[in-house]
């Protein structure tokens, strides 16, 4: 009786009772990969530039409703921490230092990226108690990856924004000229079928939850379906 709501009640000639509920300030890491295998892409964009939108996006969303970020790289030499985010004040900054990490990948492609789950587990080390969303696209995940992807969707709530050239999802049939960046080179045979993407079933293997976002697509149809991985 002590939460009914009477002016309601009187209104509708139902009962109606308020609730109540604590008000908890979200709090999220986001990981961003600019790994050297990120710095690919055949239309509109990067898949870096991609996964920094992404993360953009979600960031202002978090910071307008209160809440607060962290802002993780993954470079080519490791991870790098860019900052923390709350308030529109700090975000602009942050967003400066994600535009001076991505101009600092580009100018250093190591042959090899480092493995991903190195990354997740120094981001665990940094979350505190938020959740940790990462933009990726599962390159080089590493023999670890499995058992800390795993345990961050058990335990610290993991999801993972997979980043996919249209090239990966819809290939043209045909042969295409390659260079590595170990200096092998040579010609691709693409059949024209992209195939079951073993990324998203490993991924559900693990209990990640996941949302693939196909770089042609641009930002706003990435809005929509971010909207899956944050509520």
């Amino acid at each position: 009786m002590r939460h009914l709501d009477r002016n309601v009640t009187a209104r509708t000639g139902a009962p109606h009772v308020r609730s109540f509920r604590d008000e908890r300030e979200r709090s999220l890491m986001l990981v961003v990969d600019f790994r050297p295998m990120m710095m690919f892409g055949t239309r509109r964009a990067l898949r870096s530039v991609a996964a920094a939108e992404a993360m953009t996006m979600l960031a202002w969303r978090v910071v307008e409703q209160g809440g607060s970020i962290g802002l993780l790289v993954a470079m080519a030499d490791g991870a790098r921490l860019l900052g923390r985010a709350r308030g529109v004040r700090a975000m602009f900054s942050v967003i400066g230092e994600l535009a001076a990490a991505h101009r600092d990948a580009l100018a250093n492609l190591e042959p090899r990226d480092p493995p991903l789950a190195a990354i997740l587990e120094e981001a665990e080390g940094l979350a505190g108690a938020g959740s940790i969303i990462v933009a990726t696209g599962l390159d080089a995940p590493g023999d670890g990856f499995d058992g800390v992807a795993e345990r961050l969707a058990r335990k610290r709530d993991l999801s993972v924004a997979l980043i996919a050239d249209h090239f990966e999802l819809d290939p043209l049939r045909g042969a295409y000229p390659y260079r590595t960046g170990d200096g092998d080179a040579g010609w691709l045979r693409v059949a024209g079928s992209a195939g079951p993407d073993a990324r998203r079933a490993r991924l559900r293997r693990l209990g990640v939850s996941y949302m693939q976002i196909d770089v042609a697509q641009g930002p706003d149809a990435m809005a929509s379906a971010l909207e899956r991985l944050y509520v």
